[in-house]
Parts: structure tokens; sequence; C-alpha cells
């Protein structure tokens, strides 16, 4: 903690530092083969990211476009990366923030698209046949 000059004798002002913390707002969404994700946090002084893959840093490429926004004055940071994943399993996304206070990091669980597909249980044909099949012996049994 650091005392910084203040103009009214009576009240002292502090300058607190927090080591970086990242928000619960933080997370990816996918997009067809684009998968984008934000990470949110805050810290004083104002943390620094960096986002990692396979334990490695992740620079802007034609692979990841990566962005950073100061939120506030107070040391709220959105950063933001976009990567065109053609199907490769990113479990090893990982946010990680530091200033000098200390860090955080955040891995992202984003599942590769094959396994989007695969998790959605029955698909839009499949669907439209049961569909079919239920409209078809509902008229039968009102025939009746």
């Amino acid at each position: 903690m650091t005392k910084i000059k203040n103009t009214s004798p009576t009240v002292p002002l502090l300058f607190l530092t927090v080591s970086p913390q990242i928000l619960p707002s933080s997370g990816c969404i996918r997009a067809a083969a684009q998968i984008n994700c934000s990470c949110e946090m805050e810290g004083n002084p104002s943390p620094a990211v960096e986002w990692q893959m396979d334990g490695r840093p992740v620079n802007d490429s034609d692979v990841f476009t990566i962005r950073h926004e100061p939120l506030n004055a107070t040391g709220l940071v959105r950063s933001f990366i976009t990567i065109n994943s053609q199907g490769k399993d990113l479990s090893t996304l990982v946010c990680h923030s530091t200033n000098s206070v200390g860090s955080a990091r955040l891995q992202f669980y984003v599942p590769s698209l094959e396994t989007s597909v695969e998790n959605q249980g029955l698909s839009f044909t499949q669907l439209m046949a049961v569909l079919l099949i239920l409209m078809n012996t509902l008229t039968y049994v009102l025939a009746l």
C-alpha cells in the first residue's frame, strides 16, 4: 500500500494493489469453424494478458486475432481472441493475466467441431422423420 499526496489535510488517500482476478463473464462461443473467446479481468495495477495454447504464447497471425481493451481506469481489462479452428480441439486454450502483485489463469474448454456435432443427439433429418411418424399415427387414430 502506497500513500498518495492529498490536498485535503484530514483524509489520506490510499493506493491499493490487487492481484489479477479473472471474472466469471469470461468464456467462448463457437460459430462454425471460428471460435471467439473473451477474458475479462481486474486488478491494480491494471493486468497484462497473454493467451496460451499447449503451454505456448499465442500471437496475432492468420489463425489467431487478439485484441485488448481497458474497460475503465480502475484496472478492468477485456481481451478477445478469435481462432480459425478448422475442427481443432482447443481444450488447452488459457488466458493468463499478470501484474506486479500476482497472476491468474483460466483454461477454456472449447470442444472440436466434430465433438459438438456428435453431442447434439438427433439430427434434423432424424427429428423430422420422428415428427412425420407421429403425425401419421395421429392422423390414423383420428380417422378411426
